[in-house]
């Protein structure tokens, strides 16, 4: 028994000795290969084993859906999101081996910030760590309700397959714009929708001055305010329906970062705010009459008119010869330059539903004095 507590306390005094090396010579432990496999907003990532934890280098995350930026002279890593998938490629890493040791943890100074708020980095030698189980991890968070994190993401351990996914949250409104003749307001939680002839594809239009500031306006306790999830509501002419989440955008606080649950039912509710379609003749004359026309272009399918508007501008409106119209007005700000437009019907590309535009004179990279623009009338919505 005496040689047991011997032993005991021998292990006891090297495992002090060690530490007291590892804080002598700066250093604070180990990171460990891990046969857990990871996964960030779906994609796989090389990950590791720090103190029985799952973690990810915080700079491989470009690409994942983040911008990493570090800043020397004050010491900080920055990790944002762009709320969106990313665009690494998707490939496979192989499952790794337990408990190898890759190399030291250093002390350091560095802050790091994900998503504006500091959370614990381990300096691995030049490049810093960051856990996936902390950054997912719901305990009173605000929106645990969501499943989501203080830091607006959510992790997922599955045991069976021994494998870890983080996901962030992500933004989808681009699901519901490009109608045409709406747009959008956003205030609090709410989205509102407006019939406007002259919007060719819908999005979110700012608050009128003096009433709401802003693209995205959140009032103090009532609507969505920074990391704290809240439901979407559709207002579908006076009923408020609910249709998915919104929270502020922390890093950029004009911004609602909307989540949409169903996209083609909100769609579907956007587009009975529209004025009645009109047909091919009713929409000339309307335009004839709200319009100095300075040309028209017609083929089988389409009339172009190139339009200058009293207060819009210079605008193209096309015209589906089965009735409805669009407008675009891309190049109002070249209405006094030389303009020209026509069907090219050989457009490989886009198909014979195509106008080409070209703007002269325009002063564009590597001495280019033509600015061309091309738009498929098929891909806009006339309904």
């Amino acid at each position: 028994m005496k040689k047991i507590i011997s032993i005991i306390l021998i292990t006891l005094m090297c495992s002090t000795f060690v530490q007291a090396s590892f804080a002598a010579e700066g250093t604070e432990g180990y990171i460990y290969s891990t046969d857990i496999l990871a996964y960030v907003n779906g994609k796989p990532i090389d990950s590791y084993n720090i103190g029985g934890r799952t973690v990810v280098i915080a700079e491989d995350l470009d690409g994942y859906g983040f911008n990493v930026e570090y800043n020397d002279e004050i010491r900080t890593l920055k990790v944002i999101s762009y709320f969106t998938p990313g665009n690494e490629d998707s490939k496979e890493i192989p499952r790794g081996k337990v408990g190898e040791i890759l190399g030291s943890i250093y002390k350091t100074d560095i802050k790091v910030y994900y998503n504006g708020i500091l959370i614990k980095g381990y300096n691995i030698g030049g490049r810093t760590a960051i856990c996936l189980e902390d950054l997912g991890d719901t305990a009173d968070s605000p929106n645990a309700d969501y499943g989501y994190s203080q830091y607006l993401g959510r992790s997922v351990w599955y045991p069976e397959d021994r494998k870890i996914c983080y996901d962030s949250y992500i933004k989808n409104e681009d699901k519901i714009l490009g109608i045409s003749r709406v747009y959008h307001r956003f205030k609090d939680n709410v989205i509102y929708t407006f019939a406007d002839d002259f919007c060719g594809r819908s999005e979110f239009a700012a608050m009128p001055e003096g009433e709401f500031t802003g693209m995205y306006t959140y009032s103090p306790g009532t609507g969505a305010s920074i990391y704290n999830i809240k439901p979407l509501y559709f207002d579908n002419h006076g009923q408020q329906v609910k249709i998915g989440l919104c929270v502020a955008n922390p890093n950029n606080r004009n911004d609602a970062l909307i989540f949409v649950e169903d996209a083609e039912l909100v769609r579907s509710m956007i587009k009975t705010f529209k004025n009645p379609q009109k047909t091919h003749d009713e929409a000339m004359a309307y335009f004839e009459t709200e319009c100095n026309i300075r040309q028209k272009i017609e083929n089988d399918s389409y009339t172009a008119l190139m339009a200058e508007h009293e207060t819009k501008g210079l605008l193209f409106v096309y015209i589906n010869k089965q009735g409805g119209f669009v407008t675009d007005g891309f190049l109002s700000e070249y209405g006094d330059r030389e303009i020209k437009f026509w069907f090219d019907e050989a457009d490989a590309e886009y198909g014979t539903n195509t106008v080409k535009h070209t703007v002269t004179p325009f002063a564009g990279p590597h001495g280019a004095t033509t600015m061309q623009y091309t738009v498929d009338l098929d891909e806009y919505d006339y309904e």
